[in-house]
């Protein structure tokens, strides 16, 4: 098990987004993402969440990275298989990660 800490420094920089932030109503934000990823065909998109990353399936666009707790509003959701390549599964306590497999 590898246990990642999170520095002062780093929760700060952390609570920026790093890349497009994308607000607003559903249909619209998933509407301008399709847009943005057909126009920049980015080499990476990383979805953050249960319902983003399950509402980015409705409209297929290729995502790398999905982070995911099956939770919304700390309420627990019901299981979602994303058909991953590679899951990891991780603990994470206060200011740390712990990732079981590597």
């Amino acid at each position: 098990m590898q246990r990642f800490r999170l520095t002062e420094k780093l929760r700060n920089k952390l609570k920026q987004p790093l890349g497009k932030l994308i607000k607003g109503d559903e249909d619209i934000t998933l509407e301008l993402l399709k847009k943005i990823v057909e126009e920049l065909n980015p080499e990476l998109i990383i979805s953050v969440g249960d319902i983003v990353s399950r509402s980015i399936l409705t409209i297929s666009v290729p995502v790398n990275v999905r982070i995911i707790d099956n939770k919304a509003m700390r309420k627990d959701l019901e299981f979602f298989d994303f058909k991953n390549k590679k899951t990891f599964h991780a603990y994470n306590p206060a200011g740390a990660i712990e990732i079981m497999a590597l």
